[in-house]
């Protein structure tokens, strides 16, 4: 060419290798790993389970015995039972 920016921007022979180099690199890794939302709450949670897990235990008491207590009998239930000392008779004696 005639010397223009254009012929000094155009890159070497060893910056042409070095970035096949990356591109043949990135082809053969192939597909990223698929997002698990689990394995993203392990590493966001790591070390931190123990702190979860008491806090956990502090709300659902702070929360569940108020509630149970705070309930009232909705329903009522009567029952009469009936025990015969004889035998009712068989209807086929096998």
């Amino acid at each position: 060419m005639d010397g223009s920016i254009l012929d000094q921007n155009t890159p070497s022979g060893s910056m042409l290798e070095a970035q096949s180099a990356e591109v043949a690199d990135f082809v053969q890794q192939g597909e990223p790993a698929e997002f698990s939302p689990f394995a993203a709450l392990g590493r966001l949670m790591r070390g931190r389970w123990l702190v979860l897990m008491f806090l956990a235990t502090i709300l659902g008491l702070g929360l569940g015995v108020p509630g149970y207590l705070s309930g009232k009998k909705t329903y009522e239930g009567q029952a009469i039972l009936r025990i015969s000392a004889r035998e009712p008779g068989i209807l086929f004696a096998s």
